[in-house]
């Protein structure tokens, strides 16, 4: 679960941020620029991500690691 976690951690840094538009310029190089004002800013029928979710995917996350250790254990206990 660490290990999965920090892989997690290194692709993000690895990626480019959210708020960052790749542009692709006529010298196929790659610059990073800001977006432009009209695709950044929200529209009257959009709403702005949420951040709701997270606590419940702590949860499910602890939840399924904690299943997995009482598993491991049960299982050894049969098997011993």
């Amino acid at each position: 679960m660490v290990i999965l976690s920090a892989a997690l951690l290194a692709v993000e840094r690895i990626m480019p941020a959210g708020d960052v538009t790749i542009i692709q310029r006529d010298g196929r190089r790659i610059d990073h620029a800001p977006p432009p004002p009209e695709i950044a800013r929200l529209r009257p029928d959009q709403v702005s991500a949420s951040t709701r979710g997270i606590p419940k995917f702590l949860l499910v996350s602890a939840m399924v690691a904690v299943s997995a250790v009482v598993g491991r254990k049960v299982l050894r206990m049969r098997l011993d």
